[in-house]
């Protein structure tokens, strides 16, 4: 996931304590690796949620901004950030997919390529994957229907 120099950056930064991590309580115990622990306290304190995780499997901006720790090692927290390399991104995702578990009420699409994002594209309709387009996807996560879609192969 995140090295945790970088997770304890999002905290001081964007004054997690307050809001996330305090959400999260004694359910995300350590402060330097809380990312996957807080999606673990959402799901078990709202099991009827629905919510979806998007990204394509080579997300150059995300892995620009996750690499902010990788620069001359893991957990490195210094001068410019080195992109995470595409591979070890996507099977970031993918172990965070087999994390949540079949059945999460947190869907994932994961598409290929490196786009940021989809929603301000035509891509949002056009792209498939079997026959769940992103626009599909979404439609049928707001209505409490969460589902993995792709890797494309």
């Amino acid at each position: 996931m995140f090295p945790p120099c970088l997770q304890t950056i999002f905290r001081d930064t964007w004054g997690l304590d307050k809001t996330l991590a305090g959400e999260c309580g004694d359910d995300c115990p350590d402060t330097t690796d809380y990312v996957q622990a807080f999606l673990d306290h959402v799901q078990a304190k709202y099991p009827d949620l629905s919510a979806g995780i998007f990204s394509s499997m080579a997300d150059t901006t995300i892995r620009l901004f996750a690499g902010y720790g990788w620069y001359g090692g893991w957990n490195m927290c210094a001068d410019v950030p080195q992109q995470v390399a595409a591979d070890v991104y996507g099977q970031g995702l993918l172990d965070l997919r087999a994390h949540l578990g079949d059945g999460s009420p947190v869907g994932t699409y994961f598409t290929a390529g490196m786009n940021h994002t989809i929603l301000r594209s035509t891509g949002f309709y056009d792209t498939s994957l079997g026959a769940m387009s992103p626009a599909a996807w979404l439609a049928q996560t707001i209505a409490g229907q969460p589902a993995d879609v792709g890797p494309p192969n």
